[in-house]
């Protein structure tokens, strides 16, 4: 049996999760050298693919027109990996940010930390705490592990 050489592809918003195995990876690769950059998106015309970046997301970059410069205080509500929460800290003049989420998966309160679905939320917890170790150690991150309604009660101070 001859081995196939192919290149997986995962693609994740939060769930559910789909992998796209492509066969040739040497021709794919070959064409993700030619990608242009198009204002926010990529063209694999080849493959009829179009691979869009996100992130910045829009509101994002509707805050970075609205605030301009302006020195800022913000919150997140459903933070996962914190890649938009990585996206606001870049791209806007951030005093302080509260990420809210309580990785709980909501359409199986069940889910506990041995189910597939537990494992991805504890990973993208794990993750986010990574990511931001220094901002939490200094406080220009705040983090609460709660749903959005309950965390609204540690909120005391005023946010942009």
């Amino acid at each position: 049996m001859r081995q196939v050489d192919y290149l997986k592809v995962t693609f994740s918003i939060q769930y559910p999760q789909i992998e796209i195995y492509i066969y040739s990876k040497n021709l794919f690769l070959e064409e993700l050298k030619k990608l242009k950059n198009t204002d926010d998106k990529m063209y694999l015309t080849k493959f009829n693919l179009t691979i869009s970046k996100f992130n910045p997301r829009g509101a994002v970059r509707f805050a970075k027109e609205y605030f301009k410069n302006n020195l800022i205080k913000a919150i997140e509500v459903g933070t996962f990996k914190g890649d938009n929460a990585n996206a606001i800290l870049k791209n806007l003049n951030v005093k302080e940010i509260v990420l809210i989420d309580p990785y709980e998966d909501y359409s199986q309160k069940w889910a506990s930390e041995t189910t597939y679905r537990g494992k991805v939320l504890i990973d993208a917890l794990n993750k986010m705490k990574k990511r931001f170790r220094r901002e939490l150690e200094s406080g220009k991150v705040i983090f609460i592990k709660k749903n959005s309604d309950n965390a609204l009660n540690d909120i005391k101070k005023k946010y942009d």
